[in-house]
């Protein structure tokens, strides 16, 4: 009898030790909306996301997913999500623009150059921004997932430069950028439903259409086209949104949970879409297809070209959230050679009285240009801004702000000659030339030396 009621008292114990692991979950139905059908990536995410929660809450938590927009569109089902009457989304970053503008960042051409450029942004710094913009709205954004790249098919030509868009008719999105940006290139820019999209392709109603793979491959759009370009004009992230008001009532350990599983149906999702991606490329190709891919150096006028969508619509997204995705994205190479548009370089652009300055058209500053820059300050520039016995122009001259730094052995015989012409002013290298005369501080502050140019060119 003692032996039974030691072993009673030690399972009493046991289990009284055991209990406080799940003590602050309750049993929660979550449901799920999304627009797409259960066999996109999506669902192997949400499969990840409900294993997770079994392990975590002992199986209290359990996500009901509605496919194919059954409780309604996404903006329909992100209100519902802001009024408490559901408890989460995934959805498109494009449709909640109207919610929070800062949104329509995501739509601004090629921001990223690929994925893990983008995954680097959204689930950083920037992301974390964005994510207290979605919270003043009533949104909890619990993780970034991929709907990933668009690209382009088409039935009229090989696009291999910007110029081939010109009067090719191209269903977009109802979307001002993307409207912007396919008629900026020259395109025939024309919103239609989705759809109408295969009819419309087929009927040639429309000579083109914008798509991740995955899409111009379940679509069937193969069928009606006869060439893609991998374009990756626009990168959209899927947001797992949670109800705010539905949130703020679960225990923290509840909340952690939701974030951490998130998470894991995160790196799920991404790694099957980019999967499939690849798969259905290779059926595209299979198909018959004319593929091919952008040169760097028509990414770049595609890009340079491009810089007036972010000009027209910087104000409406808020000018420190573009300034910020920019800048989350410095370590990249493709980002960093476009990070910035010198200020002073486009005064000298627009202001007549500096019609002798290279022209500065593009996000990028390579070298090529700042030596271009360079030689003009140390020859027609001398009579306006005054110098030194050497030739070498004052100190104040040099309107650019170059993003990168190229080392001193580098230097060509052009470049040595530039630098032996200034060295009476102290400038030993080229890197030391841009960091003490173009204001390169690692930063976007305007510098006293640029302040000075501005006023001079500007007057």
């Amino acid at each position: 009898m003692r032996k039974l009621l030691l072993a009673t008292t030690a399972l009493a114990i046991a289990c009284a030790s055991a209990a406080p692991a799940f003590a602050e979950f309750k049993a929660r139905n979550i449901r799920v909306s999304n627009g797409i059908n259960a066999d996109h990536p999506v669902g192997n995410g949400i499969a990840a996301m409900q294993k997770c929660l079994d392990e975590k809450s002992g199986g209290k938590m359990k996500l009901t997913a509605f496919w194919g927009g059954a409780l309604g569109g996404d903006l329909q089902a992100t209100q519902a999500l802001r009024s408490g009457v559901q408890e989460a989304v995934v959805t498109s970053s494009s449709p909640l623009v109207g919610i929070v503008p800062a949104l329509g960042v995501f739509d601004l051409p090629f921001l990223f150059g690929n994925a893990q450029e983008a995954y680097k942004v959204l689930d950083g710094k920037f992301g974390d921004m964005m994510n207290q913009k979605l919270d003043a709205a009533g949104l909890v954004n619990l993780a970034y997932w991929e709907n990933g790249f668009r690209n382009l098919s088409n039935s009229v030509r090989p696009v291999t430069k910007w110029e081939d868009f010109s009067g090719m008719k191209v269903r977009v999105m109802q979307n001002n950028i993307f409207l912007d940006t396919f008629q900026n290139l020259g395109a025939n820019a024309t919103p239609m439903a989705f759809g109408e999209v295969f009819s419309a392709l087929e009927t040639k109603a429309i000579d083109a259409q914008e798509n991740p793979y995955v899409t111009i491959d379940t679509s069937k759009f193969f069928e009606v086209q006869k060439y893609v370009t991998e374009t990756n004009h626009a990168y959209t992230p899927f947001l797992f949104l949670f109800s705010k008001a539905i949130f703020n009532t679960y225990a923290p350990d509840e909340q952690a949970a939701l974030r951490a599983c998130a998470v894991v149906g995160r790196d799920v999702e991404r790694q099957v879409i980019g999967d499939l991606n690849k798969k259905s490329l290779e059926k595209i190709k299979a198909a018959g297809l004319q593929v091919n891919t952008l040169s760097p150096e028509e990414q770049q006028r595609i890009r340079e070209k491009s810089a007036v969508v972010y000009e027209k619509h910087k104000a409406a997204i808020g000018a420190e959230v573009v300034d910020a995705i920019v800048a989350g994205a410095q370590g990249s190479p493709q980002v960093t050679e476009r990070a910035r548009i010198p200020d002073v370089a486009r005064l000298r652009n627009e202001n007549p009285r500096c019609p002798k300055a290279p022209r500065v058209t593009s996000f990028r500053n390579s070298r090529k240009h700042a030596l271009a820059l360079l030689e003009h300050l140390l020859s027609d520039e001398d009579e306006e801004a005054g110098s030194d016995d050497q030739g070498c122009p004052d100190h104040h001259a040099e309107p650019w702000d170059v993003a990168e730094k190229h080392p001193a052995e580098d230097h060509g015989p052009e470049q040595q000659r530039i630098l032996e012409r200034c060295d009476g002013r102290g400038i030993g290298n080229l890197e030391g030339a841009v960091d003490q005369h173009m204001g390169c501080h690692g930063d976007d502050t305007e510098q006293p030396e640029q302040k000075k140019i501005a006023a001079r060119c500007n007057r």
